[in-house]
């Protein structure tokens, strides 16, 4: 994930929506002018998994869903 404001420390969680897969954090690191936030989805036994990712920056949460595919 890439944020292009250092202005702004984000945080963020991703959380699976279609099964349980617990709550991940985003490590985000400083990079020139941006943020760069690393996470890893785990393994899943279905072919298609729906994720919810949840970014927050001061005091305002921007929510999104993705899909990840085998």
């Amino acid at each position: 994930m890439h944020i292009n404001n250092l202005q702004v420390e984000p945080s963020a969680t991703v959380s699976g929506v279609s099964m349980n897969m617990g709550v991940l954090p985003i490590i985000f690191k400083p990079q020139k002018n941006s943020w760069i936030g690393e996470f890893t989805i785990p393994q899943c036994i279905h072919d298609k998994m729906t994720w919810s990712i949840d970014i927050k920056v001061h005091d305002t949460t921007y929510s999104s869903e993705f899909t990840v595919t085998k």
